[in-house]
């Protein structure tokens, strides 16, 4: 599609072009203000550039869509081996036996794992059932045991008491409630007794203490020099006046030790002249101070202005920003990385190899397309082949493939330029073609052939120079030369 919407935009340049003639006007083919004979249309629709682009850009897109089902395609057959050459019917076959496989295993997965819980909850209930039948086991024998016991001590005491006189144990009974209650209040006055023993041994040990501290022979002692309880409430009161006068000169030292007076009298004369040198120091730092605040009054009014300039000229240099991203950007170093000059290079070296391939497709038939390599900035071509389903350097091709690739670049080009646009718009009316053709092959040479005649079909003028026979009966001759039977020159003769 897209190959026919090129050829129907070659086809319709002529009428395109004759639609904006205007008598009086000359014509930028011919420079000519008649025009007698305009090209028309026909039944034909014109076609413009846009609609080249458009048929490119969807071409370009399934292109990329094919490339990546091959590429899909190829990994499937690598994955499969020798059965991506057989039919499908065994594979599907295979998967669906597969796919049953898989669903009946899930189901038996499911079932195991249903079995599974139910065999763990059966263990747990026989674990209990284990556990409380020791339990009553347990419980059992320990009954028995205790129920023996209590049989064998009943014995015991029935062959105690069978001898025994109630009354007279009725007697005793009594006689035994009262000594246990004499031995109870003896008990308890024992202990109070070693109780006020022992307040009266401690108070011992303190009054010892005491006047072993004291310095006194003996209670006496201590009783002579006791003083009345006036007197010592009033040494009490002499001893707290001195204890206030001794925290309150404390205080006092601490004040002087703070504001470093000394504990002797220091030396009056140093100080005078360690005043003197810190009133010499105290008048530097007084002009330093001086000179500094001017210097900072200074810098506030500079700082100021600054700022001012700075809010005036926001606009500035936001152009300036501007324009150095339009710099780098232009210039490859932001952006993409790529410089202005090779990036439109590139868009129209695109333009120009989709307008080439049409050629190229008609001469290699449909064997080569033309693409570009390098990213978005890049510049160099490469060639893809049909028939590989691989792109290669246009350096392998042969010297008759590259007379045709080079022939649909130059056919192509001057597609482009002629289209509009972002190209000059200009018609090349007449195109030459200087060899090459002898290093074609019959098939490739009629493809040529064939293109050439298709350019000329639609009005431009073809000058092929060539010395192949073929292309003489082929191409009516214009103008031939003929080299003389001495060899010493050639004769040039013009048909009409």
């Amino acid at each position: 599609a897209y190959e026919d919407t090129l050829a129907a935009f070659v086809a319709t340049q002529a009428p395109r072009l004759a639609a904006t003639l205007c008598e009086g006007d000359p014509c930028p083919v011919c420079g000519s203000a008649v025009h007698p004979a305009k090209a028309e249309l026909g039944a034909q629709r014109a076609v413009d550039h846009h609609e080249v682009d458009a048929a490119r850009a969807e071409w370009s897109t399934h292109a990329d869509e094919a490339s990546r089902l091959d590429e899909k395609a190829n990994g499937l057959c690598a994955a499969l081996g020798a059965d991506a050459e057989g039919p499908i019917e065994p594979l599907q076959a295979a998967v669906n036996a597969a796919r049953e496989s898989v669903e009946q295993a899930g189901a038996a997965a499911g079932r195991l794992r249903q079995v599974e819980a139910d065999l763990v909850a059966a263990n747990d209930r026989v674990d209990t059932a284990d556990l409380a039948h020791r339990h009553l086991t347990e419980s059992l024998a320990g009954a028995k045991t205790a129920d023996a016991l209590a049989a064998a001590e009943a014995a015991r005491l029935r062959g105690h008491i069978a001898h025994l006189d109630l009354a007279e144990l009725e007697v005793r009974r009594t006689q035994v409630a009262v000594l246990q209650g004499v031995a109870d209040s003896l008990e308890s006055a024992f202990l109070d007794h070693t109780g006020k023993r022992q307040s009266a041994s401690d108070a011992q040990g303190a009054l010892a203490a005491a006047l072993s501290a004291s310095g006194f022979g003996s209670v006496a002692d201590a009783e002579v020099v006791l003083l009345p309880l006036a007197r010592q409430n009033e040494l009490a009161g002499q001893v707290l006046q001195w204890e206030e006068s001794v925290r309150k000169a404390t205080e006092a030292l601490g004040t002087l030790a703070a504001v470093g007076v000394p504990a002797e009298r220091p030396d009056a004369e140093a100080l005078r002249e360690a005043a003197g040198r810190a009133a010499a120091e105290s008048s530097d730092i007084a002009r330093a101070h001086t000179t500094a605040a001017n210097a900072l009054r200074d810098a506030s009014e500079q700082l100021q202005t600054s700022r001012d300039l700075a809010a005036g000229s926001s606009d500035l240099r936001a152009q300036r920003d501007n324009a150095e991203r339009v710099f780098k950007t232009c210039n490859g170093e932001a952006g993409i990385k790529v410089k202005l000059e090779s990036w439109v290079l590139a868009a129209e070296l695109d333009r120009v190899t989709a307008a080439a391939n049409v050629h190229l497709g008609h001469m290699s038939n449909g064997r080569y397309r033309l693409t570009r390599k390098g990213g978005k900035g890049g510049l160099d071509l490469q060639v893809f082949d049909a028939h590989t389903g691989r792109e290669r350097a246009t350096a392998s091709l042969s010297g008759g493939e590259q007379f045709q690739a080079s022939l649909s670049l130059a056919l192509g080009l001057a597609d482009v330029v002629s289209h509009g646009g972002t190209a000059s718009g200009k018609q090349f009316e007449a195109l030459f073609v200087d060899e090459g053709f002898g290093s074609l092959d019959p098939r490739a040479l009629d493809d040529a052939i064939e293109a050439l005649s298709l350019i000329q079909a639609g009005g431009r003028m073809v000058g092929a120079i060539t010395h192949v026979e073929a292309m003489k009966e082929r191409l009516h001759p214009g103008i031939e030369v003929k080299a003389l039977p001495d060899g010493r020159g050639s004769t040039l003769s013009v048909n009409p």
